[in-house]
C-alpha cells in the first residue's frame, strides 16, 4: 500500500525546510526554522505550513505524457502549495522588509536548483505573496507568505482480482 498523502505532504514540507535551513544558513540574522510554528512569535521566524494549501486535482494525465513520463490510464494530476512565511521585526520597517526579502530571494535561489524535491515531485515551482507590514511594540514587523506549488501525479490503485 502506498504512504498516505498526510505522510507524502510531510515528506515534501520536511524536504522545503531542509531547502530553508541550506538557503539560510549563514544568514544575519539567523531565523528560527520550524514545520508548523510554536506557541510564541520569535523576532526572526521562518515557519513552513504543516498542511497543504491549494490542493486541486486534475485528469489531464491520462490522456498524454507528463514531463517525459508515461501516462497511466486513469491518473490524475495534484497540485498543491507548501507555504513558508517569514517574519522580521526591526527598529524600522525597510530593515524588516530588507531582511525578509533578502531570505526570499536565497530561498528561491536554492529552490531553484532542484525542481523535483529530490525526487518527490514531477515540478516544484516558488510562489510567493506581497510582503505585508506591521507595527509591534514600538518596531516594525514584516513578513512575506511564499512557498512551493508542486505537481504529482497520481497513479489509480488498481484491485486485483
Amino acid at each position: 500500500m502506498s504512504d498516505s498523502f498526510d505522510s507524502f505532504y510531510m515528506k515534501v514540507a520536511e524536504h522545503v525546510r531542509g531547502v530553508l535551513e541550506e538557503s539560510l544558513e549563514g544568514a544575519l540574522p539567523m531565523p528560527r526554522l520550524t514545520v508548523g510554528g510554536s506557541a510564541d512569535m520569535a523576532p526572526f521566524d521562518v515557519l513552513v505550513r504543516e498542511a497543504p494549501a491549494n490542493v486541486e486535482f486534475s485528469d489531464s494525465t491520462s490522456s498524454h505524457a507528463v514531463m517525459g513520463r508515461a501516462a497511466y490510464a486513469g491518473s490524475c494530476v495534484c497540485q498543491f502549495d507548501v507555504n513558508v512565511e517569514m517574519l522580521a521585526t526591526r527598529a524600522t520597517v525597510t530593515h524588516a522588509a530588507d531582511t525578509v526579502l533578502v531570505w526570499l530571494e536565497s530561498f528561491v535561489g536554492h529552490l531553484l536548483a532542484d525542481r523535483t524535491l529530490g525526487g518527490l515531485v514531477e515540478h516544484a515551482q516558488p510562489v510567493t505573496q506581497p510582503v505585508y507590514s506591521a507595527e509591534a511594540n514600538r518596531k516594525y514587523m514584516a513578513g512575506v507568505v511564499c512557498g512551493v506549488r508542486c505537481r504529482k501525479t497520481i497513479k489509480p490503485i488498481l484491485k486485483e482480482e
